[in-house]
């Protein structure tokens, strides 16, 4: 996917033009389409299989968007982010439940 990093100064884009822009997946385009709450560009029907996207509101979305990312930034983290790893907790090391023990002992094992 050839990335499209300026946007024409009006008319429209196609689905692959907006992929490009964003550098999306056909997937997350959808995904973004079906969420209410990403408020995301309203296609323009042009025929039975065709969509078309207005570029102000392109220009606009990712505005909105940046100053959206802006005041997340701002305000203080009440939730750990999303790409956080393994928490560490604190207590005593974890171990194996003693349910979830081996059902086999070792001897019972064929060679």
């Amino acid at each position: 996917m050839k990335l499209m990093t300026e946007l024409p100064k009006a008319g429209y884009l196609t689905s692959a033009q907006v992929k490009a822009y964003f550098a999306i997946s056909n997937s997350t385009l959808f995904q973004w389409l079906a969420d209410p709450s990403m408020r995301f560009l309203t296609p323009i029907r042009i025929g039975p299989r065709a969509v078309r996207f207005c570029v102000e509101d392109v220009r606009r979305f990712e505005e909105e968007a940046r100053l959206a990312s802006r005041n997340m930034l701002a305000q203080p983290n009440t939730k750990p982010p999303l790409s956080v790893g393994v928490q560490q907790v604190d207590g005593p090391a974890l171990s194996r439940p003693k349910d979830c023990a081996p059902t086999t002992s070792p001897e019972s094992v064929p060679d």
